[in-house]
């Protein structure tokens, strides 16, 4: 008897199987598969019809949602109410492209009932700083929309309309802002008409086709875009491209009983058959209850046949050949499946880690599975070789390395932790794996880790892929004190079981810390007296204009210049100047409040900024004028140099200013005239001066 290697066995059992299968399975496809065409095509076209309308909905209700918050901001409202106020206007413009980046649309408008102006941008921001694109007119058919919405009753209005200012046909979400009684707009979204239709409505599939109708048939949306109804709200329905000439008689009046109880059934979704120009269809409608849309999903006859063919055929061919194959299953194993169920095991214990296992080669048959045998394993010998040498290079480099490399799990307790831990903390990598979370993190970073750990998880219960992530994390030390550490860190998620690990490094940044702070003391700070140099106290000041907007309170910026300063720089040197300003800072911190800010603004002059003095004009003013005697009075006193003894005054200008002020360096600059008229005055003076209209 001849001989038959693995691939002629192979090739035998296969040739017995698929003959067989093949012979028996053509008997029983052709039947079945007719009488089952229609039960598929139903069941197809509802779940069509039911999963796009569904999504349809989820859509259009995500962006009314938003739609209503933004109708309801206070940010929207104060610009509606005055919509020559720029402040107001930019965060309004600000809150509308956040929302349009967060909704399910591709723009937004807003439509002035009073102006008439309408502003449009959309996602990518292409009409940045020309928002305005036009003035709405009652007498422009495109405008109609607008007063459409102004006088319906309903919260919201869908259409799809051209708007040749935008040049652009879209799926438009109306809604009117509505303030005490009042229209003040009209608000809303935009979807592009062709993206509205590959997302809700296309099947791209022959044969398969679907359609937004509202309940009395009109096209909203269809592969086709002739058969568009647009202006539905503004046109004459005699105007409108419906349904009911694509349909014979018969078909439109089984639609029409469809529209005309659906919205008030128990089912959400109805089937029936239609003849749509000459071609016979099964449809399924189903009713987008707060849109009184319908969503008509529907599928050729024909095509349902050679699909349910070809369904039917493979489902047959595989009960058959899994029969066919249980009888000729005793053929194969002797020859051909114990061996490869050995050779398998072996596969699957070497996968885990177990290299010691070797395939049983049996060399008295000289025949492929032998040879395989032999070659698995000379490959496992070289894979173990391999896995220790990469062991040891990466342990080598663990050990070796500044930076702590660690592996954590779920619950916060370490894993692995490289020795270089000590070097960085004090404490052995045995300690730090046996501490709790708590103690590893200091409390001041411990909010941002969990959560930054949560947000990793959560990630990755959503099926993607979590992303590295680097954190400034405090760490306390085996000596009581702390190091700023940054920790770079992602969540590796097990293939083999879906368990999951933090893996990370942390490195010491105590050094580029406090490089950092230098660099801020320079950017910020005079180096001669350490106050707050221009550019901060330009910043603090606009910050607490801010705060008078919002708190309604008062405050004051106090500008001073040294008499007779000059004198001493020109009699005792630069040196003795300087330490008579230094000491003038001094003085300066002592006489404010901790919440005030002390500066140098250059040379001899000085600004103090005085915040949240009082929500009334003459308590603020009180109150200043009692901090500005007190500089005064402080600066007046002698000064005890290194060589010599000397005494100056200052002249102070003090300007008030309050919730209306805007203009940071408008107050500045009044404070520094007031201060001059406090020199022309004779100096060693303060002089007081209002901002308030």
């Amino acid at each position: 008897m001849v001989s038959l290697g693995l691939r002629g066995r192979s090739i035998v059992v296969s040739i017995a199987i698929f003959l067989i299968v093949g012979l028996t399975s053509l008997t029983f496809i052709y039947q079945f598969a007719r009488s089952m065409s229609f039960t598929l095509g139903k069941e197809y076209t509802s779940e069509h019809a039911l999963r796009y309308s569904d999504k349809l909905s989820d859509m259009l209700g995500f962006n009314i949602r938003l739609a209503e918050k933004i109708s309801s901001s206070r940010l929207l409202t104060s610009w509606l109410l005055n919509e020559e106020d720029e402040e107001a206007k930019v965060r309004a413009l600000k809150m509308m492209n956040d929302s349009v980046s967060i909704s399910l649309a591709d723009s937004w408008f807003v439509a002035f009932e009073e102006s008439g102006h309408y502003y449009f941008d959309d996602k990518i921001n292409s009409y940045q700083g020309k928002e305005r694109v036009k003035k709405l007119s009652i007498d422009t058919s495109d405008d109609a929309w607008f007063y459409h919405t102004l006088r319906s009753a309903k919260p919201y209005n869908l259409n799809i309309d051209y708007d040749s200012a935008v040049n652009a046909t879209k799926l438009w979400l109306n809604m009117p802002v509505r303030f005490e009684g009042k229209v003040l707009a009209v608000i809303g979204f935009g979807i592009d008409y062709q993206a509205f239709i590959d997302a809700y409505v296309a099947t791209h599939k022959d044969s398969f086709d679907a359609m937004i109708l509202n309940l009395k048939g009109a096209i909203l949306g269809s592969n086709h875009a002739t058969q568009m109804t647009q202006k539905i709200h503004t046109s004459d329905p005699a105007s409108w491209r419906t349904i009911w000439p694509l349909l014979d008689n018969p078909s439109q009046e089984r639609l029409q009983k469809i529209l005309q109880t659906l919205p008030y059934g128990k089912t959400k979704t109805m089937t029936t058959e239609l003849k749509v120009e000459g071609k016979q269809y099964i449809a399924a409608v189903s009713y987008l209850p707060h849109l009184d849309w319908v969503a008509l999903s529907m599928v050729n006859t024909e095509a349902i046949f050679s699909l349910h063919e070809m369904t039917s055929s493979f489902l047959i061919f595989l009960m058959l050949a899994t029969l066919t194959a249980i009888g000729t299953y005793w053929m194969a194993h002797r020859y051909l499946l114990k061996p490869i169920v050995n050779l398998s095991m072996i596969a699957k214990a070497v996968s885990k880690g177990d290299y010691k296992k070797r395939v049983d080669a049996n060399m008295e048959r000289k025949d492929e599975l032998s040879t395989l045998c032999v070659l698995v394993n000379e490959m496992i010998d070289k894979v173990e070789d391999a896995t220790e040498s990469a062991l040891e290079r990466y342990r080598w480099l663990a050990e070796n390395s500044h930076d702590v490399i660690w592996v954590m799990d779920l619950h916060g307790k370490f894993i692995y932790v490289s020795p270089s831990v000590q070097r960085l903390r004090g404490f052995s990598a045995e300690e730090v794996m046996a501490q709790p979370f708590e103690e590893v993190i200091c409390e001041s970073s411990r909010h941002a880790v969990l959560q930054s750990m949560e947000e990793a998880v959560l990630e990755a219960q959503r099926g993607n892929t979590p992303k590295a992530k680097t954190l400034l994390v405090e760490q306390p030390c085996k000596d009581g004190s702390t190091v700023w550490t940054e920790v770079n860190a992602r969540l590796v998620i097990n293939l083999k079981d879906s368990s999951m690990q933090f893996i990370g490094v942390t490195r010491d940044i105590t050094e580029r810390l406090v490089a950092e702070e230098e660099i801020k003391k320079l950017a910020f700070y005079d180096p001669l007296t350490h106050l707050a140099n221009r550019r901060l106290l330009l910043d603090r000041l606009e910050s607490q204009l801010f705060t008078c907007k919002r708190k309604h309170c008062f405050g004051s910026v106090v500008f001073l210049d040294l008499d007779y300063f000059k004198p001493l720089n020109d009699t005792h040197g630069h040196q003795l100047g300087d330490e008579l300003l230094v000491e003038v800072g001094k003085r300066l911190k002592a006489s404010i409040r901790a919440s005030d800010t002390a500066g140098r603004f250059g040379g001899d002059e000085f600004v103090v900024l005085l915040s949240e003095l009082g929500d009334s004009k003459e308590d603020a003013r009180q109150m200043a004028t009692t901090i500005a005697n007190k500089i005064g009075a402080a600066l007046a006193q002698p000064y005890v140099l290194s060589t010599v003894t000397y005494t100056l005054s200052a002249s102070i200008g003090v300007v008030l200013f309050g919730e209306n002020d805007s203009d940071a360096k408008a107050i500045l600059d009044e404070a520094d005239s007031v201060m001059y008229q406090a020199k022309e005055s004779g100096k060693e003076c303060v002089v007081v001066k209002g901002r308030f209209i």
